[in-house]
């Protein structure tokens, strides 16, 4: 026979808060017995069997909802709710799974936006992909822009300021920069540019090349983040193209 207890004593015991135990009994899930005038729950046997139940289909985050329908349910009909469970729980797996990957993701951008405000600027050869003008009203390059967004960029191209993304060229899409065949030679640095798009240090991506004797061409810069330094700044990683043959 179990030893009378109190809910606060049981809830101890069993690992649950006393007012789960109320709120369980109030949906019906828990039976108390009451005993004195002033009807405190005193559980018994049946009651402690009735909370493990509850802990342990809790424990396989089943709502309280389906764990009411439980003692109805025949041996085929639990089996279904079970399998209904665990696509759901798969499904959340794999989206934790890709939480977990963009986080991790967004770690290595915040560390290359450091090695570059460290680095400044430097010649690199780099085959950059092909760049298409970002819309939209396409719903790929919407999702990227949401969701991968150092696949976002920003392009001077004919002295034209383009917003894009690197995805191929599909019907619609406008091409805006063809991917390199081959490495080509870059000025890399850190490009800031304020989110009106109206401020940005380019100027001193062509300085320095130009003081290295370097001719330079279209700029294109791949989106990092958003720093906060006098004011709010978007970073990217920027490719200043340095044409063939410009050593002056």
């Amino acid at each position: 026979m179990i030893k009378k207890n109190y809910i606060s004593q049981v809830a101890g015991q069993m690992g649950a808060s006393p007012s789960a135990l109320r709120y369980w009994e109030k949906q019906g899930l828990l039976h108390f017995p009451r005993e004195g005038e002033n009807g405190y729950r005193i559980p018994d046997l049946h009651t402690m069997i009735e909370i493990s139940e509850v802990l342990f289909y809790r424990s396989l985050s089943l709502p309280l909802e389906d764990i009411r329908k439980i003692p109805d349910l025949e041996g085929e009909e639990l089996e279904a709710l079970l399998e209904r469970n665990q696509e759901k729980l798969l499904k959340k797996m794999q989206e934790l799974e890709l939480s977990l990957k963009r986080i991790e993701g967004m770690k290595q951008v915040l560390k290359q936006t450091k090695e570059l405000q460290k680095e400044g600027f430097s010649l690199v050869r780099q085959k950059l992909p092909e760049l298409c003008r970002f819309s939209f009203e396409d719903g790929e390059a919407v999702e990227q822009y949401i969701y991968e967004s150092y696949q976002s960029a920003v392009a001077f191209i004919g002295g034209k300021m383009e917003y894009g993304v690197f995805l191929s060229p599909k019907k619609g899409r406008v091409r805006l920069r063809a991917a390199d065949q081959e490495e080509r030679q870059y000025v890399r640095g850190l490009f800031l540019m304020n989110k009106e798009g109206e401020s940005h240090n380019l100027e001193a991506f062509r300085q320095w090349a130009q003081e290295r004797g370097r001719e330079t061409g279209d700029f294109v810069a791949r989106y990092l983040t958003r720093m906060n330094q006098e004011g709010q700044w978007d970073c990217w990683e920027g490719f200043l193209e340095i044409k063939q043959n410009s050593l002056l």
